[in-house]
């Protein structure tokens, strides 16, 4: 035997909660009547009327708990009591002070000190929901003896999972109903619906003492009155039919309401914090091509990041060479020295002037020595590191790094001092060229940096190189995947349209000549040069080795049969689907409405069937279908039959587990299933026995 319970009623309206509903005891008692409720726990926010409790507890027959909705910091807990005048009285004391202001809620010390009197009581913490309090260490406390800890879930979907998950705390439902007539939200209000949020507890009669013991052990607690494991009830207007956790098959004629059964399930559980994958019928094919299409994506993006990641300090320092800025200046440094030639042995004055003719000191740079110094200061410094050398070695090898720290540093202040010398001598040189060039109107050779330019240049080298190498690299990867096999195969541009349909960019620009004909001539210095130019740089993006990667090459991907020849269509669609399903393993609950579309009864049975049971495993599964393969072979959890009535002008379900045969109405009406599901799969009996007399006749 079961008792019902519903440990979760609000029958007073706080400021600023529960949208300022007004209490109705004869609301309270009709649901308690419709829903046979055994037990109930008035559990009003941060409040505790012991006036209203009484006079409800008064006009119900059945059992009538005391408990509170309480604001503890890090989230809200309900607290129910046994029904005792002293656990009125002392709870009515304690909301007293918590209405003199519970902003953010009690500490944990805070609801000790309060609640320090009371014994024996069932903190439900709400779990699921975005101010869930999450149970820690504060809770091994020995305080919290005295108390059941269970966690309160709004679903019986979620009450199934949470079993699954097999955690130390019991979960139990909870309606968090409003007791009033009318209510803002209606659903706080809907006696139907509420009634799918109450715990099932199996025991003779209420006793509250039992009842800890049975949610400490959780075997006994349950969603529905028989107590069926992986059964999950759904509200249809306000007729709740039992489905599985596991796969379910819904069948029946056209226009009997077997999409609107999918709608209604997705629109009940998509604002519950659940994640409903729902593969529509009609919607399927356009649906999977973008699919497909984003899944290629994915692969391709895949592939390059992989290859992005294998030359990614080439690729980077390609990017960094073109985006710093740098003048070639050997062209005009050359320019200068035979300009310089010429007026120079025309000029008799220049002759003269020797330090005209002078090339500068060079000054090195000490930059790098100087952070290497402070670098040795600071393992000098280290007094914990050499602590790991003994005693005598420790003050040799210290004494010895001392004394190269100051001969370094001696001479580091030696070459800066011989820097500056050099670096006046330089300005004092330029000052008389300057004259000469007013006197002798001879300009004198540029500068030029050589180092930098011969570095320059064997990076363009190296650059061209690994640009050779990069884009004749061989990718040709074959996945399977299912049935068919995704080709993936790393590309060359092959003209300036297959640049511009593939690569990211800001609008359509011209770039045969400046990019696709160097590229295509393997002229990759060019190409480069002039992609990073400032007419590219506008419309490209270019910020790292994986955006220029995708400049250079492209990554195709594409659905082959097993014998190697491109999928059509339909094939395409038939492995889109199959990767839908495997994204669909991240969903709460899978919604797939007449997969079988496009799809050959072959790959039904062998494919799709074994698909769909295996993500039932872990995830609610609800199919349409009227293909008598998939209809037959595909052995669920629980039958659907849905039909129209014509007389009613209504949809009727009626649903049981598969292997009974029989499947029970809303009202609990009992049928065989074997009429039902005939003629849903065959058009009726007789279709079902002519096809049969047709393989008969084929056979024979």
């Amino acid at each position: 035997m079961t008792i019902k319970i519903d440990f979760h009623i609000h029958t007073l309206s706080k400021a600023g909660k529960d949208n300022g509903f007004i209490f109705s005891l004869g609301w309270l008692k009709e649901y308690v009547k419709v829903q046979k409720l055994d037990a109930i726990a008035i559990t009003n926010h941060n409040l505790f009327s012991e006036t209203q409790f009484k006079e409800i507890n008064d006009a119900l027959e059945c059992t009538v708990l005391p408990g509170i909705e309480l604001s503890l910091k890090d989230g809200h807990v309900n607290i129910v009591f046994e029904n005792s005048e002293d656990n009125r009285n002392k709870l009515a004391k304690i909301a007293q002070t918590l209405e003199l202001g519970v902003v953010k809620g009690l500490s944990i010390e805070e609801f000790k000190e309060k609640f320090s009197e009371m014994k024996k009581g069932i903190i439900i913490f709400e779990y699921g929901k975005s101010n869930s309090l999450v149970i820690d260490e504060d809770f091994n406390d020995p305080f919290f003896r005295n108390y059941t800890l269970v966690r309160g879930v709004g679903t019986q979907l979620r009450f199934q999972k949470a079993l699954l998950q097999d955690q130390p705390y019991c979960p139990v439902l909870f309606s968090d109903g409003h007791a009033t007539e009318v209510d803002p939200d209606p659903v706080r209000n809907d006696i139907v619906k509420l009634g799918l949020k109450n715990t099932f507890v199996q025991m003779e009669k209420f006793n509250f003492n039992q009842l800890l013991e049975e949610l400490k052990n959780k075997e006994h607690v349950q969603t529905t009155k028989d107590g069926l494991s992986n059964i999950f009830e759904i509200d249809v207007e306000n007729n709740p039919i039992a489905v599985s956790t596991k796969l379910n098959l819904i069948v029946g004629r056209r226009g009997s309401g077997k999409t609107y059964l999918l709608d209604h399930i997705q629109s009940q559980y998509e604002n519950s914090d659940n994640t409903i994958a729902y593969i529509r019928q009609f919607k399927s094919n356009e649906e999977t091509k973008v699919f497909l299409d984003q899944e290629k994506n994915r692969i391709a993006n895949d592939f390059r990041n992989r290859w992005v990641e294998n030359n990614k300090t080439q690729l980077d320092g390609i990017v960094q060479f073109y985006k710093t800025n740098f003048e070639d200046q050997v062209e005009e440094y050359l320019k200068s020295v035979r300009r310089f030639a010429n007026e120079f042995v025309s000029s008799k004055v220049a002759k003269e002037v020797q330090l005209f003719s002078q090339n500068k000191f060079e000054i090195l740079d000490t930059k790098q020595n100087q952070k290497n110094m402070e670098k040795m200061k600071e393992v000098i410094e280290a007094r914990d590191l050499w602590q790991f050398i003994s005693g005598e070695r420790r003050e040799i090898y210290l004494a010895n790094l001392i004394s190269a720290y100051r001969e370094l540093r001696t001479n580091l202040i030696r070459q800066e001092l011989d820097n500056e010398i050099k670096e006046k001598v330089n300005n004092i040189v330029e000052i008389v060229k300057n004259i000469v060039v007013k006197k002798t109107a001879i300009q004198p050779v540029s500068t030029l940096d050589i180092v930098s330019q011969f570095s320059r240049y064997k990076e363009k080298q190296q650059i061209e190189l690994f640009m050779k190498k990069a884009i004749a690299d061989i990718v040709d990867n074959v996945v399977p995947e299912y049935s068919y096999k995704i080709h993936v195969v790393k590309e060359e541009w092959k003209s300036a349209d297959d640049f511009i349909k593939n690569v990211p960019s800001e609008g359509r620009t011209a770039v045969k000549g400046d990019l696709v004909t160097p590229y295509t001539n393997k002229n990759y210095l060019l190409f480069l040069k002039n992609l990073f130019s400032d007419k590219y740089l506008t419309k490209f993006t270019l910020e790292s080795g994986l955006d220029l990667s995708r400049y250079l090459f492209n990554f195709r991907v594409e659905l082959l049969t097993e014998a190697g020849t491109r999928a059509s269509g339909g094939q395409q669609m038939a492995l889109g689907l199959m990767m839908k399903l495997d994204d669909a393993k991240k969903a709460d609950i899978v919604l797939v409405d007449e997969p079988e579309g496009s799809l050959d009864n072959v790959f039904i049975k062998y494919e799709l069937i074994p698909k769909l049971r295996e993500l039932s495993g872990t995830i609610p599964v609800f199919v349409i279908t009227h293909n008598s393969t998939l209809g037959a072979l595909l052995n669920p959890d629980r039958l659907i039959i849905a039909k129209f009535n014509t007389v009613t002008k209504k949809h009727e379900l009626k649903s049981g587990d598969f292997l009974s045969k029989e499947v029970f109405d809303s009202d609990g009406n009992v049928s065989y299933s074997y009429e039902d599901f005939v003629d849903a799969m065959e058009a009726g009996y007789d279709t079902y026995v002519e096809k049969g007399n047709q393989y008969g006749y084929l056979k024979h």
